[in-house]
């Protein structure tokens, strides 16, 4: 007989993801370049928790289901904040205008989980991941390529997407 476990009740918990990062067009139009390894990285990470039954999605594809705003990052403020779980791959212009979102908010800061390359360090970007984990944010530095390569960022959200089911388990 199984045992019965807070984790394994929590675990049942669908999550809605945001996944933002690298365009995934990248992924087969420059797939050996970094922005295409990371392409490929972010569809396998929003495609790993499908499979796990969560409602992970690009914000791509919700652009035109979203009320129009004044400008990007309104319209995307509007979009995260119908969602469990924000996941971010810091390595493009769109993904600093996300982090700037939620590394300025703290009611998307403690559903985020920022991943930027560890040889960043001291950019405006990288401190900006500091700030989001001042305000509970997770942050997590990663080293390319080997992280992207091991599946560690994958790993990562997974381990993220267990906690935040446990906290919505014992809420």
């Amino acid at each position: 007989m199984p045992v019965y476990t807070f984790q394994n009740a929590a675990a049942q918990i669908a999550l809605r993801i945001l996944v933002f990062g690298p365009d995934p067009r990248n992924a087969t139009l420059h797939p050996r370049s970094r922005l295409g390894k990371l392409a490929t990285k972010r569809i396998e990470i929003r495609d790993c928790l499908v499979s796990d039954g969560h409602e992970a999605v690009f914000p791509e594809d919700l652009y035109n289901k979203v009320p129009p705003a004044p400008n990007i990052a309104a319209q995307e403020f509007m979009m995260m904040r119908q969602f469990d779980f924000i996941v971010i791959i810091v390595d493009s212009p769109g993904s600093n205008v996300e982090l700037g979102v939620v590394s300025t908010r703290a009611e998307l800061a403690g559903k985020t989980h920022a991943f930027i390359d560890a040889t960043y360090s001291g950019g405006f970007a990288y401190k900006s991941c500091e700030l989001l984990k001042q305000i509970n944010g997770e942050f997590t530095p990663y080293n390319y390529p080997h992280d992207v390569v091991s599946c560690s960022l994958k790993t990562w959200v997974e381990q993220t997407v267990r906690k935040l089911q446990l906290i919505r388990y014992l809420s």
